[in-house]
């Protein structure tokens, strides 16, 4: 009897220390239980070998070699309680690495885009391919307990010439919230992770986190945290002169989470991170709730805090030993969640102005629908046959539309005014379709021929319409 006590002893012990609680958000705080939770969190993308599909390398399903037990006792003796994941593989299996950092009490941020599904900043699209990956990544990763996040877009916006591809963030954060409650899976937060560009700073952080449909009970649209990739603090600089005190004082309006999602300037070498004082301190954590330094591994650019060997040792670098001990001795100021009082009301939605930021927050694009998209291809006169690539088919359409612009109406969009054209969702392949379908009724059937022919140049898939002999291609 008192072997099976101490066994039962064992065994709740051991649940114990390997149980980790989801983080939660209650105004511009993360709660850990009723505890409030700074981010000390590590950029971790080290080239693991694992299975390379669309360049994408996961570093989160290694469970052969056996890395992410190890990398997650390196980053818990750094200090480190997060780490931060830029792009994963849908279709494999993530349940050792996720579980090696569940039982080092690490939580994972995670990136829903892979280099292939992100959204072009210069020709911003939201369609059902790139929903469905990201759909793909949160169903695997909404089971975990430690999986903190998800990142909507990273540094989508960077500029004021592509101030509208924010509308399609916005749109991304509102689907896969909405896809999050619809499957009834825990709420995890989503949030996007900005670049630090002095023009739009301010208005990109209000127009992803203000109510643009003013109802105080409605934040479906509404970035749940704001991450912000800041180089400002190189070397043994200060809170003022690093920029840490302006960027604290534009943001302290806003109402939810703020963190760092990239941080570690190494012009100066070795890093010391005096800024880690600066982060955890009563200046900043009114506003703050601490960062993700930048990297894990020494790849090409220079930043890791440890070099992986050719047999996939890990030496530490000069840079985690520093580290290290800035994390170590700070001890920033916390609240209990059922004591703290959030700020009152969203920010305002930034004025559209021609200069610093052109778009409109009265619409936004529409969310993809598989059903409207399969029901509106069918029975076309003219439509695209096989699987044309995607840079193909954007040649296609800068010759057809500029023929025809309202062939085009229904799958193009005008973000700067608002305007999204309602299968501007569907597939390439769909809208392509769709399009020269429209271009076919405008113009006659034998108008299809033309299609065939620039598509014959650029696709080689133009099915010609039914029950019509298409004639020789035309000269254009």
């Amino acid at each position: 009897m008192q072997f099976l006590h101490l066994a039962l002893s064992l065994l709740t012990a051991s649940t114990t220390v390997f149980a980790i609680e989801p983080l939660t958000i209650k105004g511009r705080k993360f709660f850990q239980n009723d505890t409030q939770f700074y981010v000390k969190g590590v950029a971790y993308q080290p080239q693991v070998d694992a299975e390379v599909t669309s360049t994408v390398i996961d570093p989160l399903a290694d469970a052969n070699n056996k890395n992410c037990s190890n990398d997650a006792k390196l980053i818990r003796s750094l200090g480190g309680n997060s780490i931060r994941v830029y792009s994963v593989n849908a279709s494999l299996d993530h349940d050792y690495c996720m579980e090696a950092f569940k039982n080092e009490s690490i939580y994972v941020f995670l990136d829903v885009a892979n280099p292939s599904t992100g959204i072009d900043r210069a020709n911003p699209t939201w369609t059902l391919t790139q929903y469905d990956s990201y759909k793909q990544v949160i169903d695997v990763f909404s089971k975990y307990n430690n999986t903190a996040g998800f990142f909507a877009g990273n540094e989508v916006v960077n500029n004021a010439t592509n101030a509208a591809s924010a509308a399609y963030v916005r749109s991304v954060v509102r689907d896969l919230k909405s896809y999050i409650k619809s499957k009834n899976y825990r709420s995890i937060p989503v949030g996007y992770a900005g670049a630090d560009i002095p023009v739009i700073r301010n208005e990109l952080a209000a127009y992803l986190t203000c109510n643009a449909t003013n109802t105080p009970q409605d934040n479906a649209t509404e970035a749940d945290f704001l991450g912000y990739n800041n180089y400002e603090w190189c070397g043994d600089s200060n809170f003022y002169a690093s920029g840490y005190a302006a960027r604290t004082n534009e943001l302290q309006n806003i109402t939810v989470p703020i963190f760092f999602s990239e941080f570690g300037c190494n012009i100066i070498h070795p890093r010391i991170f005096t800024e880690v004082q600066a982060i955890y301190s009563k200046n900043m954590t009114d506003v703050w709730s601490g960062g993700i330094v930048y990297e894990f591994s020494e790849e090409v650019n220079g930043y890791g805090l440890v070099n992986i060997t050719s047999t996939g040792e890990r030496v530490k670098s000069v840079d985690f030993d520093n580290l290290k001990k800035q994390w170590a001795t700070v001890n920033p100021e916390k609240v209990s969640k059922h004591s703290y009082q959030p700020l009152g009301n969203a920010p305002e939605c930034p004025a559209r102005n021609e200069t610093s930021w052109a778009v409109t927050f009265e619409a936004f694009p529409v969310t993809p629908n598989a059903s409207l998209c399969d029901d509106a291809v069918k029975n076309l006169r003219c439509s695209v046959n096989g699987d044309p690539e995607g840079a193909k088919i954007g040649q296609v359409f800068g010759e057809l539309c500029f023929y025809d612009q309202e062939a085009c109406a229904d799958i193009t969009s005008d973000p700067y005014n608002g305007r999204y054209g309602k299968f501007s969702g569907c597939t390439g392949k769909q809208q392509l379709s769709l399009a020269l379908d429209a271009y076919t009724k405008h113009h006659g059937d034998d108008a299809c021929s033309w299609g065939v022919y620039i598509a014959k140049l650029l696709l080689d898939n133009i099915s010609p319409p039914r029950n019509k002999t298409v004639p020789p291609f035309i000269d254009v």
